[in-house]
């Protein structure tokens, strides 16, 4: 039998003490590192429970048009470094900050599975070209409010979001 250890490697190209209470203050905090990028790219920023920024992750690099998302991997994250909440974030190639099907799904999910261990997403928030963005939060808020008695098999359910209701 094999035993195992998870190690967390910390990079610095957050500040050192940083807190994130706004959409605006997180688009700021990740913008250089997802503008003008190519492809999707999906980063999330976890946060202590006074708002303070732990670390932040990149968790997906996709296509031009979408990316993978795992809510186990954002999930596993969050539990390593003792995040209580976080806030996922991901640039549009095209710079348009309209969200697809697939991100308020996506939104769901990640909403549902931190739920379950204690995790609150805070908000999906996406980052267009000169500064736009969407954050589902604000414009889709239903997305955020899982009740005790909900149904999560939905986080592996591949429906539409519309089809929750």
């Amino acid at each position: 039998m094999d035993f195992v250890h998870i190690e967390l490697k910390r990079d610095t190209w957050i500040q050192p003490v940083m807190k994130v209470q706004t959409p605006d203050e997180a688009v700021e905090a990740v913008q250089k590192l997802i503008e003008n990028l190519d492809r999707e790219e999906l980063v999330c920023i976890y946060l202590a429970t006074s708002g303070r920024v732990i670390n932040a992750a990149v968790c997906s690099i996709g296509a031009m048009d979408q990316s993978v998302v795992s809510p186990a991997e954002i999930i596993r994250t969050a539990l390593v470094t003792g995040a209580k909440s976080m806030i996922l974030l991901h640039n549009h190639p095209s710079g348009q900050v309209n969200p697809s099907k697939e991100d308020f799904l996506a939104t769901r999910k990640i909403a549902c599975a931190g739920k379950l261990v204690g995790i609150h997403l805070l908000d999906h928030i996406v980052v267009g070209e000169y500064g736009a963005r969407y954050s589902m939060k604000e414009n889709r808020a239903e997305l955020f409010e899982i009740q005790k008695d909900m149904d999560f098999s939905l986080i592996a359910a591949e429906r539409s979001v519309e089809d929750e209701k």
